[in-house]
């Protein structure tokens, strides 16, 4: 523990004390600002005020009295024993006064309390003038918090704990006022980046990017949804005009129905529509402003996933459609055209190649160290997983005629 330190008199009075950086502390000042929770420190203060009761109100090259070094220190045992010294030599109304002094930046000692986030500092101070909070500062010699309202620097500067406990203590009693014309609702929307706009404005601007494609999405998949719906009607191959043509004596007819192929078509078109559907609904709520943003974000991811599902979908209906009505005449170029769709289907999903790219490369550096265990679950994740939420329409639309027809063998 710091022993107490021995003030002695000088031939007049406790004065200016030796400042290392020319700011003009007085002892007092000195004392005050590294007091912390030492109460030697208190009782350092109160020899000094009894040598010299004028330094109490002493300001420093920038404004700072005593009181707004211990505040500043987060000393709330230094900060009631300073103001202790006021109430005893001075009315209530001059107390008040003492703990609204401006320092040459335009704070109060609860601006200081407010930076260095000292909740018992607060306390005190707003134990003496409860509307300490509620007072508009002026404009000081710079920009950092003059015309500042404590409320206004506590957001602006992150201390979100410190804003809400001064909200509840002063029961809303507060002043709001900010720099430039601002107020706290500036400063909580934009953090202190200094935009020359309205709240209304500056929440425009922390909107998250991805909503304003909402139209542009939006169109693409009625798009989809419209060819789908017109492809579900125009089969390829045609009709049968009367049911003695058909198979199964109904006019009508698909021409080609009953293939693989054509089986696949029909529930890559049907999925094609209602993917592109269900992204449409996804970004009409999406756009709603009554919801949160989280919750709004949410479908719009949610509508991304569906339309790129349902452009993939359209691309294989559009490649078994040229398949269905070329493979009798031009097999080998029907073949060719699903293997060169295939491939453009790869288009857009690189996160897979990216991250095994990555584990290649951590598997090189670490050698040994990297267990193969670890690497093949990270394989497994990212290729497979990854890979599935972006073509499980292809598990579908080539899987369930398969297995349908299978099933359909073995039961005959």
């Amino acid at each position: 523990m710091p022993r107490r330190r021995r003030i002695r008199r000088s031939g007049s009075s406790l004065g200016v004390a030796p400042s290392r950086r020319g700011e003009g502390d007085s002892l007092l000042h000195v004392v005050a600002a590294h007091a912390g929770d030492d109460y030697h420190f208190v009782d350092c203060a109160k020899t000094i005020y009894h040598g010299n009761a004028g330094l109490l109100a002493a300001r420093n090259n920038k404004g700072d009295t005593p009181l707004h070094c211990a505040a500043g220190a987060g000393s709330a045992g230094m900060v009631s024993c300073l103001v202790g010294l006021k109430a005893a030599e001075a009315a209530a109304g001059d107390v008040q006064e003492f703990v609204r002094t401006l320092n040459g930046c335009g704070e109060t000692a609860l601006h200081r309390a407010v930076r260095a986030g000292s909740v018992a500092c607060i306390d005190e101070l707003l134990l003496v003038d409860p509307m300490l909070a509620a007072s508009v500062p002026d404009e000081g010699d710079d920009d950092h918090s003059g015309g500042a309202s404590p409320f206004y620097l506590a957001i602006s500067l992150g201390r979100m704990d410190i804003a809400r406990y001064l909200f509840d203590k002063s029961n809303g009693h507060l002043s709001y006022s900010g720099l430039d014309g601002q107020n706290a609702l500036h400063a909580a929307v934009s953090r202190g980046q200094g935009y020359a706009l309205t709240p209304y404005d500056l929440s425009w601007v922390k909107i998250p990017s991805s909503f304003y494609y909402d139209s542009m999405l939006g169109v693409v998949s009625v798009l989809v949804a419209t060819v789908t719906f017109a492809s579900a009607f125009t089969l390829p191959g045609g009709y049968y005009q009367n049911g003695t043509d058909s198979s199964n004596g109904v006019a009508g007819a698909p021409l080609l129905a009953g293939s693989y192929a054509f089986d696949a078509f029909i529930l890559s078109d049907t999925l094609a529509f209602i993917c592109s559907c269900m992204a449409t609904f996804s970004l009409v709520f999406a756009g709603v402003p009554a919801m949160d943003i989280p919750v709004r974000c949410r479908y719009f991811e949610i509508s991304a996933l569906l339309l790129r599902s349902s452009g993939r979908s359209l691309v294989v209906a559009f490649a078994l459609g040229l398949y269905l009505v070329l493979a009798p005449v031009a097999h080998t170029t029907a073949a060719a055209i699903c293997v060169i769709i295939f491939v453009s289907s790869l288009y857009g999903n690189s996160e897979a190649w990216q991250i095994i790219r990555v584990a290649d490369t951590a598997r090189a550096r670490l050698g040994t160290r990297m267990r193969v265990a670890w690497t093949l679950g990270l394989t497994f994740y990212n290729v497979f997983v990854n890979v599935f939420m972006n073509f499980w329409s292809f598990v579908i639309i080539f899987g369930v005629p398969a297995a349908f027809r299978k099933l359909v063998h073995h039961e005959r």
